[in-house]
């Protein structure tokens, strides 16, 4: 399934999040602002799964994660299935968090390269503040895959060699991934190897002004 935060990369796989503190954090893409409590009840909240966001009609959940859900819907204007991200709503309570997402988002569109999930949409609707739509891509994630099956020294080169890659390229626009890990891999059912899941992506710029610890906690 679409790589974003999957059941934008295994969004089921060890994110733990939760709401942001009183005080305000320079940087509201980063998860590690929650307590241990307000992650757990993350977890174990209900997800309600909306008939449409905005002009997209909602066909089921793909995955949650520490920063959002991922949506599977139908874009009936153009005709073709795309994956939905809505980030969770205390990480986007404050305006300048709001703000921030959106020119991070921006951002992403901007990225060209055949093994990052691109940017279709961004928008906002009555229940939805913000949400990002991605292309929707048919597959599983890494850490999936080498849970099946064990790679060979040379399909595992290729693999490290197709992320750097396109880690290079995002590196090269001035963006940080932060959170690069198997589940934030997807591998496509045509054999393609996509990096998804720039919830936690950085401009280089803003490196130090957020916490010292981004990414997933080990």
């Amino acid at each position: 399934m679409y790589g974003g935060e999957r059941a934008f990369n295994d969004p089921t796989e060890g994110e733990n999040s939760g709401k942001s503190t009183k005080m305000h954090d320079p940087n509201p893409l980063d998860p590690t602002r929650s307590s241990p409590n307000e992650a757990s009840d993350r977890q174990t909240r209900e997800i309600r799964v909306p008939d449409r966001i905005g002009r997209y009609q909602v066909q089921g959940l793909l995955g949650k994660g520490g920063f959002g859900i991922v949506y599977r819907a139908y874009d009936e204007k153009l005709d073709r299935t795309v994956a939905i991200k809505v980030p969770h709503d205390d990480l986007i309570e404050q305006a300048e968090d709001l703000n921030t997402y959106f020119d991070e988002a921006r951002i992403l569109a901007q990225l060209d390269h055949p093994n990052i999930i691109p940017v279709h949409d961004l928008g906002s609707a009555d229940d939805f503040p913000c949400y990002v739509v991605s292309a929707y891509v048919e597959g599983d994630s890494l850490g999936e895959r080498m849970r099946a099956t064990r790679s060979s020294y040379t399909e595992a080169a290729k693999l490290i060699a197709t992320l750097a890659d396109a880690v290079h390229h995002a590196h090269k626009q001035g963006l940080v991934h932060r959170d690069i890990k198997p589940s934030n891999v997807l591998v496509g059912t045509d054999g393609g190897v996509y990096l998804v899941d720039f919830g936690l992506a950085l401009r280089e710029e803003r490196i130090g002004t957020g916490s010292r610890r981004p990414g997933t906690p080990p």
